[in-house]
């Protein structure tokens, strides 16, 4: 018994749960629904006449009404299951011998979606490939229109101005000893 004192420890969320149960449940007393049904419980009570009302009621009409419903639906359920068995039959017999054409036809349209198929993926893998060397060829053309605009623009010192040739003159010079040789 030392379990069920140790439960508020070994599941607190249990506890928690069952006490907001009880408050709904207490709240619940409260409720107008309840209450109106306490009073028709009283008054059928305290009326014996309305509880043998309800006793022919049911007895009469509820329950014969109960059996007859269930042996019309368990007719219905054995009736159109034993339809659909003999359709079903019929269309397999029937459509048996467009088994023939009918399996060719099958296995070439599989083997022709699996085809779309494999092509559309390449297609798409190509587009994707296609759409990658074009943003890194315009990267490329950016870039190299970046440096060519950078060097026909003038450097400037503090004093003067040398123009592109002078630049790139100087920088030929000074850095590739091979190329002034030629």
């Amino acid at each position: 018994m030392t379990w069920i004192e140790d439960i508020d420890y070994l599941c607190p969320w249990l506890m928690n749960n069952l006490r907001a149960a009880s408050e709904r449940v207490n709240d619940l007393k409260e409720c107008q629904a309840v209450r109106m049904l306490r009073q028709m419980k009283k008054f059928i009570l305290n009326h014996p006449v309305f509880s043998l009302f309800l006793a022919i009621v049911v007895s009469l009409v509820f329950l014969p009404l109960l059996l007859f419903l269930t042996f019309v639906s368990s007719s219905f359920v054995v009736v159109s299951v034993s339809a659909l068995t003999v359709l079903g039959g019929t269309f397999v017999v029937a459509l048996f011998s467009f088994l023939v054409a009918l399996s060719p036809a099958l296995v070439f349209g599989g083997i022709l979606a699996t085809l779309i198929y494999l092509l559309f993926c390449f297609v798409m893998k190509m587009l994707q490939i296609i759409k990658r060397l074009k943003y890194k060829c315009f990267a490329a053309s950016r870039r190299l229109r970046h440096l060519r605009r950078c060097r026909r623009e003038p450097v400037q010192f503090v004093g003067s101005q040398v123009g592109p040739a002078c630049f790139a003159a100087e920088y030929e010079h000074s850095f590739i000893p091979a190329l002034n040789e030629e």
